[in-house]
């Protein structure tokens, strides 16, 4: 999995903060990162990976994702955000009240000393909420990356329309997430939920290499586990085997090609790592109770 840096997005003698809006209009993969992050859906949507699920983000949703977590977007056409990145050296400075807020405190606890995991957690802001974070946001982003009284001002604008909602004391819809170990349930996800590495690791590989004819010995080789290892912790942080995981974000991804691109089925089922459009379309129905053309037909 590709990580990113601190030092590939604070440029020496900046201030360890930085704020960028960008349209995403194909999908990113899995990436992992060393700061924090905040993002926000300014328009469009899109659905997130994470080791905890699989979920939906639309204008007003707000990602919070810890130093060391990973994620992956899907757009659905295109995606509007801004990304607000955060180094450690803040949090753990001027910054470090924010471990005192109930709904991301849990995120921001030094992990060699609390043993919580690096984790997401998503929100769904209010009209008024979203209003002042973008008018916050439009001055965060304009602001001069060498300033550093000024940028940190604007963050500081910026937390402070969004601390009703990050302490807990305005209601703020907590997204849903469709759990690993469920595949058609939706549950209110634990901020502090955390797989083991290799698990990460796998998973990771999975989505990153969706098309790969993958089997379980060849996903246990790239982890340095043997296939029984690699089943049995799997499905200990999961709920299910690697391969029914495959086929699981195999069918889901094969679903949102149907529903964003005119790929025909054959070609959008290769695209996931399908091959034979006969076991495709029987995987597909398994997951979605439908056949892909139905599928498609009835959106």
């Amino acid at each position: 999995m590709m990580t990113m840096t601190e030092a590939e997005v604070f440029p020496a003698g900046h201030v360890a903060l930085a704020a960028e809006s960008v349209t995403i209009d194909r999908p990113v993969c899995a990436h992992s990162h060393d700061f924090a992050e905040l993002l926000f859906v300014r328009s469009g949507r899109a659905e997130q990976h994470t080791e905890e699920g699989i979920t939906s983000l639309q204008r007003g949703s707000l990602v919070v994702l810890a130093p060391g977590s990973w994620h992956a977007l899907e757009p659905e056409s295109s995606v509007e955000v801004t990304n607000v990145l955060v180094s450690t050296s803040l949090l753990g400075a001027e910054l470090a009240w924010l471990r005192a807020l109930p709904m991301i405190g849990p995120l921001l606890q030094d992990r060699s000393v609390s043993g919580a995991g690096a984790s997401a957690l998503t929100l769904e802001l209010d009209p008024a909420l979203q209003a002042g974070a973008n008018a916050s946001l439009e001055l965060l982003t304009l602001s001069d990356p060498q300033n550093l009284f000024y940028r940190l001002a604007r963050f500081f604008d910026l937390l402070a329309c969004l601390e009703p909602a990050l302490s807990g004391s305005r209601a703020s819809r907590v997204s849903q997430v469709r759990p690993l170990h469920s595949q058609h349930s939706t549950t209110t996800s634990n901020p502090a939920m955390r797989y083991r590495y290799s698990v990460s690791h796998a998973v990771s590989l999975l989505h990153d290499q969706i098309d790969r004819n993958w089997t379980l010995e060849e996903l246990a080789r790239e982890i340095s586990l043997s296939p029984s290892q690699l089943a049995r912790v799997f499905r200990a942080d999961t709920g299910t085997s690697p391969i029914a995981y495959l086929q699981r974000i195999r069918a889901e991804r094969l679903g949102y090609l149907l529903r964003t691109t005119d790929l025909t089925v054959a070609v959008a089922a290769r695209a996931v790592g399908w091959t034979d459009p006969s076991y495709a379309a029987r995987r597909f129905r398994a997951y979605w109770n439908s056949t892909p053309n139905a599928y498609r037909h009835r959106l």
